[in-house]
């Protein structure tokens, strides 16, 4: 088990590393973590703060200093829970619906080369297995 541990952290360094760089390439307005934020937000029902703090596993400080710069960028808009007038309701904007796009699709074509080498069955195997193993993931 331990060597398929070491494997599993040699690829998910290659892969940052070739994320870092292809992101920072012009045209990529977001860093992998803000897409993932980001996208956390697109995708869940009237999403607060606190949950993207809890998906993260963060101090909702952090979180907060995180949506202020979506916010800033024109990313993300806050609208009053009308449930709870304490707490905000976090929405993507379309601006921010575009950047995930477009950050995913750099990151789509900076990873490519990387699975290249697996044929279809073993992308589809890849995919089984990381689905299993990926917490909250059915």
């Amino acid at each position: 088990m331990d060597h398929i541990i070491h494997q599993f952290f040699e690829v998910s360094s290659q892969l940052r590393h070739a994320l870092r760089r292809g992101i920072k390439e012009p045209g990529a307005p977001l860093s992998i973590i803000e897409m993932r934020g980001l996208e956390f937000l697109a995708r869940e029902a009237n999403p607060r703060q606190k949950e993207l703090a809890a998906y993260w596993g963060i101090t909702n400080a952090s979180a907060s200093a995180f949506v202020s710069k979506m916010e800033g960028l024109g990313f993300v808009q806050r609208r009053p829970d009308p449930n709870d007038k304490r707490a905000a309701i976090l929405e993507v904007t379309p601006v921010g619906r575009t950047a995930i796009a477009r950050t995913g699709k750099l990151a789509s074509q900076v990873c490519r080369p990387l699975f290249e080498k697996l044929s279809e069955q073993e992308l589809e195997q890849l995919g089984h297995i990381l689905k299993k193993i990926h917490p909250g993931q059915q």
